[in-house]
């Protein structure tokens, strides 16, 4: 009895963890999987740098969640934006005879960030270089280093690094006079970091690129590398002409599966006509060792390119990496206007990020670019600053929190690369039927330039300033109107607040054009 109550519990205890086991299997299928033959792209954010072309590449930092992208630009150079994880331009750097910045590699070294870019001097010799990202431009030469030259620099070479193996996989442009022989237009080395550091010339795995996937219409879009299988993106921007991601094994070069990639549309249809591959990544998770592949596409015409980044990725990486990327808001969650970016700013163009805020009345004293001045600057100011253009023009309004007289409301375009292209501020009237007083402290008309503002000087005020007619003064209250002259000049009208008799008017013009008299003009009343 004894082995047969033995061998039952064996029996079962087994037939359990056979079950568990499969379970288990089950489980780590779903929560692992990571299938780009099959998985279905999902879409994570969309990029808005403040430069109007196709997308080239594009990288996101696994430590910072900074998207670095490139964009080819006139002169054989390109634009290097960083954006937030929503898409969001922080800032950019226009890296001199860069190419098109087809794809960089990224690598931490010792805590600091490196970019590895393919690069021509001043002769228009390839060079393979690497620097640190900052603002402005760079060249070669300037801020620069070489990398293994001896190695690199006789043809066009290109990078991309993968962190989790430590390897440099370089894309080579073979030759000219090569490529016939070949058949291939690109040929693919991956090489130890470790290796370059020390300046050893070892390749892992070489492997040609059939030229069928660099074709006129299949040209290579985007290039990443993981666990042993090199990912190659190709497709142009005729819609009519399907992208594809292809995987190739980089130790047998085999090719593993072909699939199309159909985003950025809506059942084939795309913005402007227009749907171009551009870029691939490769996302680690640093917290969970979770994987990604991210894809990259343009869409839209060509006066307002619109970029996306779809993702195919193991269970909760593209939820985290949605997460992370919240569309920009005008206001905060709760619907109140957004705190200010800057305290108490200097430049009020300076606040660039899209957003309805509010300007308290201590804090307008310290603007410089303050459309009013100081001695006006006694309320607080909702102020606004609207989506902008891809050249980085946005627009700013300030409306005055006013409920006892009129709003006052000014607007102007400003540029957040030169700040010697902003707009002026321009005035909107806006009326609730009162009247502008004018501040005590003032005792000069001349002192009043906002065109289009009107105020109202009482009969007492008029006795104020220096510069109104002298024989006038005390004996009425006058409407002071603002008009527009010739650039830096003004004119302004004096009129007479009168009922029983004869309207009267002051005409004069004061500016840069010089200081001239009052005018009078008498009315007349008629029937």
């Amino acid at each position: 009895r004894l082995y047969h109550d033995y061998s039952t519990l064996d029996a079962f205890t087994k037939k359990v963890e056979k079950a568990v086991d499969e379970r288990y299997k089950e489980y780590r299928a779903i929560e692992y999987r990571f299938e780009p033959k099959e998985q279905e792209p999902e879409f994570i954010t969309d990029l808005s740098p403040y430069t109007n072309a196709v997308m080239q590449s594009f990288w996101v930092d696994p430590r910072t969640k900074i998207i670095y992208m490139t964009q080819a630009r006139p002169g054989n150079h390109y634009m290097l934006s960083r954006l937030k994880p929503n898409g969001q331009f922080i800032d950019r750097l226009l890296v001199k005879n860069g190419g098109h910045g087809t794809h960089n590699a990224y690598r931490y070294i010792d805590g600091e960030l490196w970019i590895y870019s393919a690069v021509l001097d001043s002769n228009k010799n390839n060079k393979f270089v690497r620097f640190q990202y900052r603002t402005g431009e760079i060249t070669y030469g300037n801020e620069m280093q070489d990398v293994m030259p001896n190695i690199f620099n006789d043809r066009y070479t290109s990078a991309i690094y993968n962190p989790i193996e430590n390897l440099m996989i370089f894309r080579r442009e073979y030759k000219a006079s090569e490529r016939q022989a070949k058949n291939s237009l690109n040929f693919i080395e991956v090489r130890s970091a470790d290796d370059i550091d020390k300046g050893i010339d070892k390749v892992l795995y070489q492997m040609d690129i059939p030229m069928e996937y660099t074709s006129d219409t299949q040209p290579m879009q985007g290039i990443t590398y993981d666990a042993g299988i090199l990912y190659w993106y190709t497709g142009d921007s005729n819609t009519a002409n399907p992208n594809y991601l292809q995987g190739f094994d980089i130790k047998t070069k085999e090719l593993l599966f072909k699939r199309r990639i159909d985003i950025g549309g809506v059942n084939n249809n795309f913005k402007g006509d227009f749907q171009e591959a551009e870029g691939l990544d490769m996302y680690y998770d640093l917290e969970t060792g979770r994987k990604a592949l991210l894809i990259g596409v343009t869409i839209g015409p060509g006066n307002n390119r619109h970029h996306s980044i779809y993702s195919i990725g193991q269970r909760g990486v593209n939820q985290f990496l949605k997460n992370i990327a919240p569309q920009v808001s005008m206001t905060d969650s709760g619907g109140r206007v957004k705190p200010l970016p800057i305290q108490n700013p200097v430049y009020l163009s300076d606040i660039t990020e899209v957003g309805h805020y509010y300007i308290y009345t201590q804090d307008t004293q310290n603007a410089l670019d303050f459309p009013l001045p100081k001695a006006f600057r006694d309320a607080g100011w909702f102020f606004d600053v609207l989506p902008g253009h891809y050249n980085g023009a946005l627009r700013q309004v300030l409306t005055r929190n006013s409920t006892g007289r009129n709003m006052l409301k000014f607007e102007r375009v400003i540029d957040i690369f030169n700040k010697k292209n902003n707009g002026s501020w321009n005035f909107n009237p806006q009326s609730a039927g009162y009247w502008e007083h004018i501040p005590k402290s003032i005792t000069k008309l001349s002192d009043l330039k906002i065109v289009g503002l009107d105020f109202y000087i009482t009969t007492e005020e008029s006795k104020r300033f220096s510069d109104f007619p002298k024989d006038y003064k005390g004996i009425a209250g006058w409407v002071l109107e603002v008009k527009s002259n010739t650039p830096g000049n003004t004119t302004q009208v004096l009129r007479r607040n009168n009922f029983a008799s004869a309207h009267q008017f002051f005409v004069r013009n004061f500016g840069t054009g010089g200081n001239s008299g009052w005018s009078i003009i008498e009315g007349k009343e008629v029937e």
